[in-house]
């Protein structure tokens, strides 16, 4: 079955209108999620919740990872996440023990920080950073 270019144009289409519906629902509620988790964590620091500043990087933040996951402007995206470890195994080319490891483990206990891997060639760009 062979695409042609108006396959391709309805095809982007549909795309940006779910990506732009995503993140709208969405990007709001993950922000959110994210100011109560740092909430949670620095509480001595309660001035935070008004800075504007610290607010909005926080809002810059969440944009930005909405881009990485599904693609700048509703355009597809080019990188993903690498971040499942749950029944895996360390796998040095795609993860870096962290320094609280067990060297010799094989086997994932969590992830520290995701990996960044471009989806065009499945190369990684930044290994994730596992505990084992």
């Amino acid at each position: 079955m062979e695409s042609s270019d108006s396959d391709d144009l309805m095809d982007y289409s549909i795309y940006r209108i779910m990506y732009r519906q995503a993140k709208n629902n969405h990007g709001i509620k993950n922000a959110k999620d994210v100011t109560t988790q740092i909430w949670e964590t620095l509480f001595d620091f309660p001035s935070l919740k008004t800075c504007t500043r610290f607010n909005r990087f926080i809002l810059d933040c969440v944009d930005v990872i909405w881009d990485l996951v599904a693609g700048i402007d509703g355009r597809m995206p080019r990188l993903k996440l690498d971040f499942e470890c749950v029944g895996i195994y360390f796998d040095p080319t795609r993860h870096i023990r962290s320094t609280d490891s067990n060297m010799d483990g094989k086997e994932i206990k969590y992830c520290i920080w995701p990996g960044l891997i471009n989806i065009h060639d499945n190369q990684h760009i930044i290994k994730a950073i596992m505990c084992t």
